[in-house]
């Protein structure tokens, strides 16, 4: 074996386990908002949170049928409990909230039922 062919192996040994170099950050979850980060956004209700954090939540997922031209938008539950439309949350204080978790529409059927063709965000109260 060459000496070039040994420098190579022992600069890839240590490239190999070589490690970012401090705690891995981690990462944020798309579909959770957590009492801290809403409480680090320093809002008023629940619906400024989801605006500010995770303005997707707010989105349309489009229309459902060709017979409804209606654009849907995610059901609000609270607590497990259906609560309303995306405007409900505005009646949520930012305060009380534990956490609010978006479900896909697929997600939302099997959870919640199938009427929720734009998907759901469950919000639990402490």
């Amino acid at each position: 074996m060459s000496v070039r062919y040994l420098c190579l192996i022992a600069i890839a040994a240590v490239l190999g386990c070589a490690t970012g170099g401090g705690t891995p950050k981690p990462s944020r979850n798309p579909n959770l908002l957590t009492a801290k980060e809403i409480e680090s956004a320093n809002v008023s209700t629940a619906y400024d949170a989801v605006e500010r954090l995770r303005p997707l939540f707010l989105h349309s997922r489009g229309e459902i049928s060709m017979s409804n031209q209606r654009a849907q938008f995610a059901t609000v539950y609270l607590n497990g409990q259906r609560y309303g439309d995306l405007s409900s949350l505005r009646s949520l204080l930012a305060s009380q909230v534990l956490e609010i978790r978006y479900y896909s529409v697929a997600e939302g059927a099997a959870r919640f039922g199938l009427m929720n063709a734009g998907g759901v965000i469950d919000v639990k109260l402490k």
